[in-house]
């Protein structure tokens, strides 16, 4: 049986996958669990230029988000790409990335993009 940490990087990662127009595993790929480094990470560095960020996953009861950012800022650091925090709360998905890193993506978007998981949530963001 997976974790539901596992669980919720793997889903994490298909929606991103789905969204970049990436095949599962090409391009990203997920860190095992237990495993130092990013939960998410590039394996096409050609890809980084159109996501340029570290996506680290939480899916903890009571999360700490203080803590999970700092880890986020950590790994983000390692691969010298964007931090980016995917958590659950209250049964719902959300991200967290700073707010100069939003704005230059925003300045820099040209064609919208969505995806939808499994629970019915939709993550909306903008990539060029």
């Amino acid at each position: 049986r997976i974790a539901k940490g596992a669980h919720y990087q793997l889903q994490v990662l298909r929606g991103l996958s789905l969204a970049i127009n990436t095949p599962l595993n090409v391009g990203l790929s997920s860190c095992l669990p237990g495993h130092h480094g990013p939960d998410i990470f590039h394996t096409d560095e050609a890809l980084q230029e159109r996501f340029p960020f570290t996506p680290e996953c939480k899916n903890h009861k009571n999360l700490d988000l203080r803590s999970s950012w700092m880890q986020a800022l950590r790994l983000s650091h390692e691969t010298a790409l964007l931090p980016l925090l995917c958590f659950t709360a209250h049964n719902d998905s959300y991200v967290a990335m700073n707010t100069l890193d939003f704005d230059v993506l925003m300045q820099a978007a040209k064609t919208p993009l969505s995806f939808h998981t499994h629970h019915g949530n939709t993550f909306n963001y903008y990539i060029d």
